[in-house]
């Protein structure tokens, strides 16, 4: 099976002298892709990227101890669970960088 994409989270991602929470997401098709973004199984985020390129956001006040996943976008994500709410209102996700 091809991969299309790597991630990592980088709890100590460094600009500046500033240290950042991380999520970097890199596409590793020559196409756009659309991901889906999971803490803990709840849908916090999607997320798309052009082939080659890096996504990078920061995770604001995130837990180190959660389970964070990036997956392709399934066919049938319903975003009218009220579980699918629970970290967006948190406002834990923030794009903050391209390339």
């Amino acid at each position: 099976m091809d991969k299309k994409f790597r991630y990592h989270r980088n709890p100590d991602y460094t600009i500046g002298r500033r240290k950042m929470d991380m999520l970097v997401i890199e596409n590793l098709t020559d196409k756009l892709m659309l991901y889906q973004v999971r803490v803990n199984g709840y849908l916090l985020d999607f997320v798309s990227a052009e082939g080659g390129v890096v996504r990078r956001y920061r995770l604001k006040n995130l837990p180190l101890d959660v389970e964070l996943t990036v997956a392709d976008v399934e066919d049938d994500v319903d975003l009218t669970l009220p579980e699918n709410k629970t970290y967006r209102q948190f406002d834990f996700f923030e794009n903050i960088a391209t390339k």
